[in-house]
This record gives C-alpha cells, structure tokens and sequence, in this order.
C-alpha cells in the first residue's frame, strides 16, 4: 500500500494506492483527508495508522525558499470498513521520522520538525487510549532512519551517526559501533537486514555486533523501504493443492469479498484430507460486498449485496443490488438469473428440496426486511413466501429434517439478536425456537450429532463483549451451552461440517478445524485469498 507523496515531484497528494502482490493488479482506495509526504506507516490489529508528513506547496516562498508546512496529524484506515478516522496528534509535528510498532504501541522517533531541526525525541502511541506519552530521547539527532525491535531492545541506525540501542526495560540508550548512512531496516530470523543509500545492502547481527555487506541490489535507490509481510500466503501458500476440484466426492468451496474491495471475486476449494487451498476462478460482479451464497447441484448462487463506488475526490457511494448469478464450478460458466423482488444485502439463504430459500436482508435507506423468497431454479422464478416473526440481516441459516432455522443477526438500530426462528416449507409457517445466550451477527449455525452449533461472529453478553466464540444447542432438551474459543484472537465467520469435524473461516487468511467431542480447535494451511466476511460452502461434486 502507497500513501500520499507528491505528483510532479512538487505537488502533495492525498491518494492511497494498493498493489496486490499476487495478481499484480492496482487499485485505489478513499483519500486520506491530508495531502502530504515523508509520512510513516504502521499497522495494529488490522488497523493502519500514517502518521506526520509534510506538505510543500511552490505557489509561496519566503526569503529561505519554500514554505513547508510539517504535519503531526494520524489518520487511522480501517480495511474492513473502507474508513479513515483523525486520531489524537503526535505531542510533536514531524517529517521524515522512524516508526515502528512494540506490544500494541507505535513509537516514533526523531525527524525534522516544522523549524527544520532534527529531532533526537521519542514518543509512544497506545491506541486503546488514542493517547500520545513521551520517551526516552535518543542520544543522536536523526532523520530518514529506522527503527526495529529486537530482544528487548529498540535499535536506530543511520543518518551518518553511530545506531544506539534502548533497552525497553532499563530505558537506557547505548552506541553501536556503525555509521553507515541506513535509510530502511527489518528484522529477519535473528539479523536485522538493513538498506543504505545508493545500492548496498547489510545483515547486521546483534549478538556480536557484527556488520556484514550483502549482494547489492539491482536499483539504486535514494530513498526506499524494506517489507517484510507477516504472511505471504496470497504468493507462496504453504500448501497448493495439485487435484481438481472434482477430485474428491465433497470438497469445501470459499468465496467472499477480498481486500482490497473490488468487484473481482475469487472462488478458491479446500481439501481438508489434504489440508490444501486452490484457486478455481475469478468472476466478476456488479457488487463489492454483503453479499450471500448457496450451493445447489454443482453451482454456486449468488444473491444480492452492496456496489460501492470512489469519486474522484474521494466520495464513496453505496447502491444495493437485486441480481442473482450462478457460477457452475465444472464448466466455470457464469448466468445471470432473474433478480430477487427486492434490492437488499445480506441475506439468508437456505435450501430445502429442490427450491431455494432467501430471508430478510438490509435495503435501501437502512430498511430491514422481514421478507422471505423462494427460488426456483428450475422455473428460474421466485415467490414470495410467509414472512419471518422478526426483520432481520447478518443472520444465520440452516437446514435441519426439511425446516430452515434462521438465528441472529441485526434488526434496526443495528443491534444484534439472540432469537431463533424456525420455518416449515410444508405449512408455510414460522414459530419460535429456543433463544441463544449470546447475541450474534455474520456467523454460521450447524449441524452436527444432535446438536445447533453456533460458531462466531460479532456477538455481545451483557458487558462480556466476545467473551466467547461458540454455543450448540442440545435439540432434545433444547437447551444452550457454550464453547470456548481456544484461540481467543480469531473471529469465526463461517463454518460447515467435514466427517467429524467442523471447519471454521475466520476474517483474513484463518482456517480452523474444530473437533466438537474433544473441544479442541487446531489450525489448518490459510487459504490464499485475504476476505472479511467470508462464506464456506459445502460442496458434494458427484
């Protein structure tokens, strides 16, 4: 991801560019509110924060040339939701510093303030408090230099002054015997591999202090960044199944919007006997996000969902969709079908018998839906059927003995449910089931031996948020117990039933397979596409 800089090598700019490494396409996202340059990145918990910058404009000059305007302003990008939001300031405005990122807090380092004195100061950013606290100054005024962590310590290289290390205990800082003119650094298994200017490369090794000159590089650089992705799946996944997807008589097919969000979706299959991931195909849509999706005889349908569109000023626009596709996962050909009655996202989608069944869903104006349609694939028609007790979207749906249970989701106001309400094609009729402890949306319900397993999502228990990222429901005694999340980080999205065994998506590249006698949780290869909002699909191919 590329953030601000200038157009012309004069003007600023505002505008954040994604590369995709894996399909090396380019794509833009909304504007940060500050056009600038020399900003500093970092990333926590899914969130990216640029930090500082400088705007230059040459439609004005002062007796020393060009006026500067130094920023101390953050701004927080959210990927999921497509957002920028303004953070608390730094306590100092600056340009060209060093940013890093040590237990959940940024820390940035030196740079050149806003009367071009380079700085030697340090201060800590802790996100929970959007709060800025000042540290332990450097020994050596910096700028255009990195920082990285390593057992324990804070080191800064460069700017033609020995590197110095903080120890994060002590908070005491002490010369390294360097002087190289360092611009950019990483941490690599237990060296720290750092670019100069020009062409040359090093490896340095803390432990001995000892400074190595490595091959150099093809481009010279007088500025750059080292990278160093904590996953790599999307280029080089673990495990790449070399089978087709007919290969096995069930496989598990995953779909869903990637980031960043484009109208690009790509159909990927699991073999869990294999544990491996390969893509299927790409298709295109006319929506972004939100949408819903079913398996039936081979083919993938489609429903629904949310198209966003950037001006070019950044303004985004939301429009809702009615379409429906199928996607056969043999002849890789897409249909477009007859549209659904009403435009909406997030739908429920359950299948009972030949027919095809979609409940509730959001539409235009935030209306919510209590509304309910069958699909007939064979007629290609749709009829509107009994509408549901509650209006809902983000909710779940299943089938169990011909009747559809749908649970969870949004009503309005956004707030999440915790009822259960189950469907009878045969009477046409919904009654009440029996209520989860927790209040769900975007999660799965299955089932399994006996039991309703609902697995993740967003959910809320009084004022225990996420506390827990499971419940089944005994159907005999009808009666909720939960499960607890081995690994409490992951936030589950979607999940269908495998042998024994439960396979779970979370956001991102997360794959779980869930063992529901022994409560055990056990990570699996990541697939090789980064979703939110995933969908799993069960799929049988004979």
């Amino acid at each position: 991801m590329f953030f601000g800089g200038t157009k012309d090598s004069t003007v600023p700019v505002n505008e954040v560019v994604v590369f995709d490494l894996a399909t090396k396409t380019t794509s833009y996202l909304p504007s940060m509110g500050k056009s600038r340059k020399d900003v500093k990145i970092a990333e926590i918990d899914g969130y990216i924060y640029v930090i500082g910058g400088v705007a230059s404009e040459f439609s004005t000059f002062d007796k020393e040339g060009l006026d500067l305007q130094v920023y101390d302003v953050v701004e927080r990008y959210e990927p999921k939701s497509n957002r920028w939001t303004t953070m608390a300031p730094m306590l100092t405005k600056r340009r060209n510093h060093a940013v890093n990122t040590w237990e959940g807090k940024i820390y940035v380092a030196g740079g050149i303030n806003q009367d071009s004195q380079i700085l030697n100061s340090l201060e800590i950013y802790d996100p929970k408090l959007n709060k800025w606290t000042m540290g332990q100054p450097m020994q050596c005024r910096r700028f255009s230099f990195p920082i990285v962590f390593y057992d324990g310590a804070l080191f800064a290289f460069g700017y033609e002054v020995p590197g110095e290390r903080l120890d994060l205990i002590t908070q005491k800082w002490s010369n390294l015997s360097n002087t190289q003119d360092w611009r950019t650094a990483v941490v690599y298994d237990d060296k720290i591999i750092m670019g100069g200017v020009v062409d040359s490369t090093y490896e340095f090794n803390p432990k001995t202090n000892q400074l190595k000159q490595l091959n150099f590089k093809k481009i010279i650089r007088s500025s750059e960044s080292f990278l160093v992705p904590k996953a790599l799946v999307s280029i080089f996944p673990p495990k790449e199944s070399t089978k087709s997807i007919t290969d096995y008589p069930i496989t598990i097919v995953a779909l869903g919007p990637s980031l960043p969000l484009t109208n690009i979706c790509t159909i990927e299959f699991y073999h869990p006997l294999e544990d491996s991931w390969a893509i299927l195909s790409k298709i295109e849509l006319n929506v972004t996000k939100e949408y819903s999706a079913i398996y039936s005889d081979k083919k993938i349908f489609i429903f629904g969902g949310i198209n966003r569109t950037t001006s070019t000023t950044g303004k985004i626009a939301y429009s809702h969709c009615d379409e429906v596709i199928s996607f056969d996962l043999l002849t890789k050909e897409i249909s477009k079908l007859t549209p659904m009655g009403q435009k909406k996202e997030n739908v429920g989608v359950g299948k009972i018998g030949e027919y095809i069944y979609i409940s509730g869903g959001k539409g235009i104006n935030g209306t919510i839906y209590d509304t309910v349609e069958r699909y007939d694939p064979k007629e290609d028609a749709w009829t509107f059927m009994a509408p549901m007790l509650t209006k809902r979207y983000n909710h779940a749906v299943n089938v169990w003995e011909g009747k559809m249970y749908v649970a969870g989701g949004n009503d309005y106001g956004y707030y999440n449910l915790l009822s259960l309400e189950i469907y009878d094609p045969n009477l046409n009729q919904w009654t009440l089931g029996t209520s989860m402890k927790s209040k769900r949306t975007k999660f799965s319900i299955l089932f399994m031996d006996g039991s309703l397993f609902a697995m993740g999502g967003n959910y809320w228990r009084g004022d225990d948020y996420h506390k827990n990222h499971g419940e089944k429901l005994d159907l005999k005694t009808q009666t909720w117990t939960d499960i607890e999340n081995p690994i409490r980080d992951s936030l589950w999205r979607s999940a269908v039933p495998f042998d024994d065994k439960i396979i779970i998506y979370g956001d991102e590249h997360q794959n779980y397979e869930y063992n529901p006698e022994t409560n055990e949780l056990k990570e699996k290869n990541p697939n090789k596409v980064n979703r939110f909002s995933a969908i799993l699909l069960l799929a049988p191919m004979i």
